[in-house]
């Protein structure tokens, strides 16, 4: 893919998480001309990405790129199918091993790992644009070397593990906290209006500001106060050969999901169930299993070894109504029977 200038047509197809959203930030700020459109799963981009090809939309683009997610194999097909300048407009960069059967693509390059540790979508990015020229002279150059390292940490959860980064983790709970929408347009802006001097030792001194820390400190208590809850709630079952953990949490995937795990070592992992989203989060702190290939990519889903998931389809959650409320009338059926039988 040559000749890429701010001015190009883009169209980013990246996961919905805090890495894949550290990707729109980096693709906003290197393309003036970028549609972005965000992903829960391997197989949402890939009904995306084949409605995008059907429609004959990859025409009008000047490069697709495809970030922190992976697609089928047939998708991939497709993309491969399309005539040669078409095809070397796509490029895909994911770092979850479960995608590493895409290596055989000339378009797409999945790395596990990177120069200083584990890879993320965001870093992977961020340094293939910076080989094709971009973010060389810009003020906030440093600015957003920090910015890409605390996403990288946080996603492979090094900023826990290895460095005790505490801004890293801030970073995701602000996104989670702001949204999507609100947090990228608050992240672009910060950026654009950076000043000089704003890195000092390995920290971009304006990434959070007075509100933003404010806001943090009323989360955290609430935080603090749903882990308590959610291990209160959580039930012990044997899941493929295993001893699991399972809860039903919407809320601090990641945080819960590994706190209860620290806290439960008796357990191989935790499976968080989030009934709204209609996706199940898999988190552990043992080495011993990989959560992506022994358990999420049996059910479609894929991930890291210590953090991955899938998701589930509506019928499962229709089907779970129906039966609550079947038990719900029977129970009270019976009490009703009881009551005027004595």
């Amino acid at each position: 893919m040559n000749n890429l200038s701010n001015e190009s047509r883009v169209m980013l197809f990246t996961h919905n998480d805090l890495d894949g959203i550290g990707c729109e930030i980096v693709g906003k700020l290197a393309f003036d001309n970028i549609e972005v459109k965000n992903t829960r799963n391997p197989q949402d981009a890939s009904n995306e990405v084949e409605a995008f090809i059907n429609a004959g939309r990859h025409k009008s683009f000047d490069a697709i790129f495809i970030t922190d997610i992976s697609i089928t194999e047939q998708v991939a097909d497709m993309v491969d199918d399309l005539d040669a300048n078409e095809m070397l407009k796509f490029y895909l960069l994911d770092h979850h091993k479960t995608a590493e059967d895409l290596n055989k693509r000339v378009w797409a390059e999945v790395e596990v790992n990177g120069v200083i540790g584990l890879n993320s979508g965001t870093n992977m990015f961020y340094e293939y644009l910076r080989h094709e020229g971009f973010f060389k002279t810009e003020i906030y150059r440093d600015a957003i070397q920090v910015f890409v390292e605390k996403v990288r940490r946080y996603d492979c959860w090094e900023w826990k593990t290895r460095y005790d980064d505490l801004e890293a983790g801030a970073l995701n709970q602000l996104f989670w906290l702001l949204g999507r929408n609100v947090f990228t347009s608050k992240m672009v802006r910060k950026f654009k209006t950076n000043g000089f001097f704003s890195v000092s030792e390995g920290s971009w001194l304006e990434m959070l500001d007075s509100i933003d820390r404010a806001i943090l400190d009323i989360d955290n208590h609430k935080k603090e106060l749903y882990v308590k809850m959610k291990e209160r709630q959580m039930k012990t079952i044997e899941f493929l050969g295993n001893q699991v953990g399972v809860v039903f949490a919407e809320q601090y995937i990641s945080e819960l999901g590994n706190e209860l795990s620290e806290r439960n070592p008796h357990l191989k992992y935790i499976m968080l169930i989030d009934m709204g989203g209609n996706k199940v989060s898999l988190r552990t702190i043992h080495d011993d299993i990989n959560l992506g290939t022994e358990v999420a990519k049996r059910f479609g889903g894929g991930g890291h070894a210590k953090a991955s998931g899938f998701v589930f389809d509506e019928s499962l959650v229709k089907h779970s109504v129906n039966l609550i409320t079947e038990v719900g009338i029977v129970s009270k059926l019976r009490k009703f029977v009881d009551k005027f039988s004595k």
